[in-house]
């Protein structure tokens, strides 16, 4: 098998992956509160697993995550996902969301055009 052949297969196997529907609320900016505002939800696939770990934030801080999910496109800490499909406009509302608490983008070794996104999870921080 070429090299192309299997760089092509490694790719289709991440993105194959991707095989659940989560909802995923995306912040828009803050109310006159300061309560964070969110996008209309939208369905992406994702890979979700639920486990415990430790991961570093963006501020260097070691955190529990509660999931791991990955992701076809780049997200922000304070972001809001679900697993399931939920029309709902306030995340808030949809007992099952969880805020993302971090996020990385890791780059294939051989081709670094290819990136794995991950999110990780948290308990919901209060609003």
């Amino acid at each position: 098998m070429s090299r192309r052949k299997r760089l092509r297969s490694v790719v289709s196997e991440l993105l194959n992956r991707r095989n659940e529907t989560a909802t995923l609320w995306r912040v828009t900016g803050r109310d006159l509160s300061g309560d964070q505002q969110y996008a209309a939800p939208v369905q992406i696939k994702v890979r979700w697993e639920e486990r415990n770990l430790v991961f570093t934030n963006a501020a260097g801080q070691d955190e529990m995550a509660t999931a791991v999910v990955w992701l076809p496109y780049d997200v922000i800490e304070g972001e809001m996902i679900a697993l399931g499909t939920f029309a709902d406009a306030d995340p808030w509302t949809v007992p099952a969301a969880k805020e993302i608490q971090g996020f990385v983008r890791i780059p294939h070794l051989i081709n670094p055009s290819i990136v794995e996104r991950r999110a990780y999870l948290g308990a919901r921080r209060i609003r």
